[in-house]
């Protein structure tokens, strides 16, 4: 089954899998989109994410980073479905496919395609989300393909003003 996670703006945590409950250091909500961010709770490496939300464009971009600097991957992003189920409470649905860019290269990886597939023929996601999810994927490789392999200038356009990552 697919994983659902929920940010909750009025209580400032956001409820993770397997019943993981983060603290919220600072949120936006737009019209557009959630962004916020989060120390990341007991993992050896990772001490905080940024993450932004686009439910309307079916994806959820993700900065990881250990001691100020980004880890391992320069950006994780999932392809989700996520709806508001109040003016605070935002519910993000994964579709499973993820797209990762490395720091060192220029480009993008699709990953989980095989867990796609499998959910698929499991009946584990409906026709609707498999639709959802591919037009998630498309926008966000689109995205890499209209900006010569980079992510960044096109999540910029769409936050405007809001800048990505930890101030400071």
């Amino acid at each position: 089954m697919p994983h659902q996670t929920f940010v909750d703006l009025d209580a400032g945590k956001e409820h993770g899998r397997s019943g993981y409950v983060y603290p919220l250091s600072r949120a936006v909500r737009r019209e557009e989109f959630l962004y916020y961010e989060r120390p990341f709770i007991g993992h050896p490496r990772i001490d905080f994410t940024a993450a932004v939300v686009f439910p309307g464009l079916g994806f959820k971009a993700s900065r990881y980073y250990s001691a100020g600097r980004p880890y391992r991957y320069l950006w994780y992003i999932d392809i989700i479905e996520a709806a508001w189920e109040s003016q605070s409470r935002l519910c993000v649905t994964d579709l499973y496919l993820d797209v990762v860019q490395f720091p060192e290269r220029i480009g993008y990886t699709v990953l989980d395609i095989d867990e796609f597939r499998e959910a698929f023929e499991r009946r584990e996601i409906t026709d609707a989300q498999v639709v959802a999810a591919l037009r998630g994927l498309e926008t966000v490789c689109g995205a890499f393909d209209a900006n010569r392999g980079q992510f960044a200038p096109y999540l910029q356009r769409l936050m405007g003003a809001d800048a990505f990552g930890p101030k400071g």
